[in-house]
């Protein structure tokens, strides 16, 4: 009988470490979906796919702003340093895919005073927010091109996302920096 409970043991050990390790290796969950076609996120993608588009950060209704898309706190992440040419290194939104006419696109959550961001693709043609944590869009507005853009100012220390959603035609991707200032 106590040879029983090593094995019992060892078993459950091996179990949890294969937990743990597909936890670990596991695609994180603001990774683009690969089923999109062509890496195009659609609004009738998003349609068939509610779940996979939830964790990809997109969606084509506007009410899922608030309701749907608040990213638990655990996926508040650090800031990068925004430098005068943009910054080192750009994060994408969505990461690795590009979303089709009329679909939002949300970055993760980031403790920051400023955002800097471009699309990549021309024609260019979004609205773009700045969502705290809380739901509430602290900062919107619209550009049409691909330089980079700021918000005109420092917003207070807080936690925050940016988002966009295309208007183009041509489907799109954003770049964006976030910093910390003052």
């Amino acid at each position: 009988m106590s040879r029983i409970i090593p094995v019992r043991l060892a078993g459950m050990l091996l179990a949890l470490a294969a937990v743990v390790a597909g936890a670990i290796c596991s695609k994180p969950a603001s990774a683009a979906p690969a089923e999109s076609a062509n890496g195009v996120i659609t609004c009738a993608w998003i349609a068939h796919n509610p779940v996979t588009a939830s964790r990809a950060q997109v969606t084509c209704d506007p009410a899922v702003f608030r309701a749907a898309m608040t990213a638990p706190l655990g996926r508040v992440e650090s800031p990068t340093v925004v430098t005068a040419s943009g910054c080192s290194v750009p994060t994408d939104v969505p990461n690795g895919a590009r979303v089709g006419q009329g679909v939002f696109a949300w970055s993760n959550y980031y403790n920051t005073t400023t955002f800097e961001w471009r699309g990549v693709y021309s024609p260019s043609d979004y609205t773009w927010y700045i969502q705290g944590i809380n739901g509430i869009n602290y900062l919107h507005g619209s550009d049409a091109d691909t330089a980079w853009h700021d918000p005109g100012g420092i917003l207070s220390w807080y936690t925050y996302r940016w988002g966009a959603q295309n208007h183009s035609s041509t489907a799109q991707q954003w770049k964006i920096c976030i910093g910390a200032t003052g």
